[in-house]
């Protein structure tokens, strides 16, 4: 059975190795087992990377995500924004029947 120690240099180890994450962004905690992921990254497919490599590496018994994700402000986009491509998207989409008013009611927030 793998120390608390050891778990944590393993995770350190394997979330270096995962090509989606910055490792440098990423805390590592332990307690008995369970692995706490701790920090800011910048996009979800880095958090949710950071957990899969964790899940990854033998002993780890649970890993609790605590990642915050900071987008870039260039990336915020508010309800209208939102509902502005989901309708571009339902028009884009060949197998979305068009509606005869030619628009959709969306409902955002």
């Amino acid at each position: 059975m793998r120390t608390d120690q050891q778990l944590k240099q393993d995770v350190v180890n394997e979330l270096k190795w995962e090509p989606s994450v910055n490792e440098t962004h990423i805390g590592v905690s332990v307690k008995n087992g369970i692995i706490t992921l701790s920090g800011h990254v910048p996009a979800y497919g880095e958090k949710y990377g950071a957990e899969k490599a964790a899940k990854r590496v033998f002993g780890v018994k649970a890993v609790a995500n605590e990642l915050d994700v900071k987008l870039a402000s260039n990336y915020a986009r508010n309800d209208e924004d939102v509902a502005t491509e989901c309708v571009n998207a339902l028009r884009a989409h060949a197998s979305v029947p068009m509606r005869r008013s030619r628009s959709w009611s969306l409902t955002v927030g």
